[in-house]
């Protein structure tokens, strides 16, 4: 768990607390901002998030208040930087006591908290290394003490390092199509992997079953509410007025961060690693040829429906794409427009991080923006409003 000044690309691998906000999820997954053209994922299984601790960059533009004209830090930056270290370093010596006390626990909900706790608890400067046999174990244990809970099929899947032995990402994905046949994304987790490996039957194989689910949900924020529970545990280390105001500025809060705030976005981390390694179908509908097309418009048709703005995003803009110059085409585009309007209008000035975020845990995170838009009396576009870029 660190927040820092770090390079977009680097903040994407590292997914970082400011990836709440809308418009970075596209940044970092590849979905399109506006629908229509652009590729679904990328076209390799992504490593699992769990050995690199968590980055936050600073602001996406210049403080020119505070910048000489070539845009240099002042000693001011200077000395935030220096104090926003220091309070990283002091959150860190609390998360390693809390896993001091989650190390002794021999039960499986004591197990996966402590594996999505100690990639949070580790420098990001130590190396990959480090957080990757405890976790492993952690999540090995969690399986065999208990093999029918999905969440703990879903984490292991998610965060089993691909060399590990302690923990099978293979075994938990066996028994999470066991557990929840109906979720499609059950059976996309898979695609990527099989792909990577040259299996193209095997992935198809994978799409046509994804295409016979009932649903496609991602669980995003199935184990915030637990990791803030344990958070809550541990005090937040001291901030002044003005580290407060700093931090809530690096988080694109706009304002200070009470002591909850900090602890609901720590704990949606772990989540946020995992959305981008579950999402498929990676390239197989890209340019989906007619053995695919139908499996194709199927699963995305669950992605557009699903509660995450990532899941709608490549959803509604692969779908916009597939119907061109079909009967649907005027109707997927219309609800691309409204998607736009909501993940636009859920960003800048007025956007409702943290207002929502524990609401988005209960709900989803589409339900609670748009409940949260429709509060302001926004929830639909004014006539005519098209994203930028689109007309």
């Amino acid at each position: 768990m660190h927040i820092g000044r770090v390079a977009r690309s680097t903040f994407c691998l590292r997914l970082g607390g400011a990836v709440l906000l809308a418009g970075m999820l596209a940044a970092c997954t590849g979905a399109p901002e506006s629908g229509g053209t652009g590729t679904t994922t990328a076209a390799t299984a992504p490593e699992p998030a769990v050995a690199a601790a968590p980055a936050l960059p600073a602001r996406t533009a210049p403080n020119t208040a505070r910048a000489g004209a070539a845009g240099v830090a002042t000693a001011h930056d200077a000395a935030m930087d220096a104090a926003v270290e220091r309070w990283n370093e002091e959150l860190r010596v609390g998360l390693q006591a809390r896993l001091a006390v989650l190390a002794q626990r021999s039960d499986a909900e004591g197990r996966v908290l402590f594996a999505l706790l100690y990639p949070l608890a580790q420098d990001p400067a130590a190396g990959d290394e480090d957080a990757t046999s405890p976790v492993a174990e952690a999540l090995g244990d969690a399986a065999r003490l208990a093999p029918d809970d999905l969440l703990v099929a879903r984490l292991e899947f998610a965060h089993c390092p691909r060399a590990a032995t302690a923990c099978s990402r293979t075994d938990a994905l066996a028994r999470w199509q066991r557990l929840e046949p109906d979720n499609a994304v059950a059976w996309l987790a898979g695609i990527g992997d099989a792909t990577a490996a040259g299996g193209d039957e095997a992935a198809a194989a994978l799409l046509a079953r994804a295409a016979r689910a009932e649903y496609h949900d991602l669980a995003y924020f199935a184990d915030a509410p637990l990791v803030y529970a344990e958070l809550r545990r541990m005090p937040m280390p001291p901030r002044s007025k003005a580290l407060a105001r700093e931090l809530g500025e690096r988080f694109g809060a706009g304002a200070p961060l009470g002591d909850d705030d900090l602890r609901a976005a720590w704990a949606s981390l772990p989540s946020l690693a995992r959305q981008v390694a579950m999402i498929g179908p990676h390239t197989l509908c890209r340019a989906p040829g007619a053995a695919v097309a139908a499996d194709c418009r199927a699963v995305h048709r669950l992605l557009a429906a699903g509660d995450t703005l990532i899941e709608r995003s490549i959803g509604l803009s692969t779908m916009a794409r597939l119907s061109a110059g079909t009967p649907d085409a005027a109707y997927w585009q219309e609800q691309l427009r409204q998607f736009n309007w909501l993940r636009a209008a859920s960003v800048g000035p007025h956007h409702p991080f943290p207002a929502t975020l524990q609401r988005r845990w209960a709900i989803g995170e589409v339900p609670a923006l748009q409940e949260w838009l429709a509060a302001q009396g926004r929830a639909t576009p004014p006539p005519g409003w098209q994203a930028p870029g689109r007309r």
